[in-house]
């Protein structure tokens, strides 16, 4: 292992068991040959008698999911090995090259090679044909659908224009949360409404304007925070309100839902809308005042601006950059946890760009304040919209130059490495301590890719 095929040798397998947690889980080791490149080591983690996660290479690329609901399905032991090599090499790739191969949650079959294909090559499994990939960035929550915010329609004229339109159309906040409604395909998404429908009360008057989609209807949105429903929950304005509320005047099954509860079932651009929509009016609720001279501010521009009658002040729509660090040691990641989150809840370190800062500059710092770990090279990996209250999240990758971890008590209340296998545990919900990362977090994101080793 690990120099060229002499054409002899025959390769070899070992298989190691362990038990943790009244669980069994094995870890099948084997190499495949080819005449003239590197032997290709790997390891995969079968559990529950089905393959469900490939870690580790030496040669750049790691597997990732191809069991599990919807995705491509392969029998345990050798059965499994057989029938996945052979559906990678029905695709086209040639032996030793089609070595690590992934089914992910968006239908794409990656292969991930060495030697002369040299990096990872793409498959429709549809049509069986490679394809240009985009990046894995773009598919983070909130990431983007190509929304047309047309902003050259903010001003008063072109707005009383697309206002008199009737194919105008609006959505509506309560207090951070959107309205929905199940969609004719059974899927969640935001509920609109004519402009002129009674629920939306004096708030018809300070509609903030998202965009065009693409049959060129103007999208509007309305808060109508001002109404009381009957009961308020305990748990509005909670980490997670699963609460729910329906205004009385609105009859086709449409509610008030909390974003971080549905994100993940929105399409990209209900997201991205939603996104928006909650970040543009939480800015107005926390900057009522001019900030220069203390005055009540008017909403302008469709709610893309604030103006200061007394000093003729403008302000704009504030984010604020925030750097998520994915720090590696080896084969460990580390994670740390703040004082009031839930039990179990741990992620990845993050924190504020301050002032005259680079985002590589930010992850160095923040890494040293929490945890006393010193960061090599840093790189950029995805940013994500995160509109609670209102953060762009800039994800990094770093290198921990040391792995002794002393925390800083007053930023956060633990940090720890944690291994791949130790996360695989925990992304199956069956670790002792760490519960897995929210899904459409970045922190989920960043972790997910690691995992399958498809960072760019």
């Amino acid at each position: 292992p690990g120099g060229p095929w002499d054409g002899k040798s025959n390769p070899w397998t070992v298989i190691m068991r362990r038990n943790k947690n009244s669980k069994t889980s094995f870890y099948r080791t084997w190499y495949d040959y080819e005449e003239g490149f590197p032997a290709q080591q790997h390891t995969q983690r079968i559990v529950q008698n089905s393959w469900t996660y490939s870690t580790n290479s030496n040669q750049g690329g790691v597997g990732g999911h191809i069991s599990g609901s919807g995705q491509r399905r392969f029998p345990g032991g050798n059965q499994g090995l057989s029938e996945a090599v052979a559906f990678a090499r029905s695709k086209g790739h040639r032996p030793g090259h089609e070595l690590h191969y992934i089914r992910n949650l968006n239908g794409w079959l990656y292969m991930y090679g060495a030697g002369s294909l040299g990096g990872r090559r793409v498959l429709n499994e549809e049509t069986g044909e490679e394809e240009e990939h985009m990046r894995h960035a773009e598919t983070v929550t909130f990431g983007g659908s190509a929304l047309n915010r047309a902003a050259e329609l903010r001003g008063p004229e072109a707005q009383a224009d697309l206002q008199a339109l009737s194919s105008a159309k609006t959505t509506l906040f309560w207090r951070g949360k959107p309205l929905v409604q199940l969609q004719a395909e059974g899927a969640l998404g935001l509920a609109w409404l004519e402009l002129d429908h009674p629920a939306l009360g004096r708030a018809a008057d300070s509609l903030v304007f998202l965009g065009l989609n693409e049959a060129k209807e103007p999208l509007f949105l309305a808060d109508i925070s001002i109404w009381e429903p009957e009961e308020l929950p305990e748990t509005l304005n909670a980490f997670l309100d699963p609460s729910q509320q329906v205004h009385p005047a609105l009859t086709n099954g449409e509610y008030f839902a909390e974003l971080r509860a549905i994100m993940t079932q929105l399409s990209a651009r209900d997201a991205e809308l939603a996104a928006t929509g909650r970040g543009l009016l939480e800015w107005h609720r926390t900057h009522g005042y001019c900030a220069t001279c203390g005055a009540p501010s008017d909403m302008a521009m469709v709610g893309w601006q604030r103006n200061c009658p007394a000093c003729n002040r403008s302000h704009f729509p504030r984010t604020d950059p925030v750097v998520i660090m994915l720090i590696t040691h080896g084969n460990k990641v580390l994670m740390g946890r703040s004082h009031a989150w839930p039990d179990g809840m741990y992620s990845l370190l993050a924190g504020f760009v301050e002032p005259g800062e680079t985002l590589e500059a930010a992850v160095r710092r923040e890494v040293f304040e929490e945890s006393g770990i010193r960061v090599g090279q840093v790189r950029y990996l995805a940013s994500q919209p995160w509109p609670f209250p209102a953060s762009l999240m800039f994800g990094c990758a770093g290198e921990a130059l040391n792995a002794d971890i002393v925390i800083d008590p007053k930023e956060i209340e633990d940090a720890l490495w944690v291994s791949r296998e130790e996360m695989l545990d925990v992304f199956e919900g069956v670790h002792p301590e760490i519960k897995p990362a929210r899904k459409g977090a970045i922190a989920h994101f960043l972790l997910e890719h690691w995992l399958a080793d498809h960072l760019e």
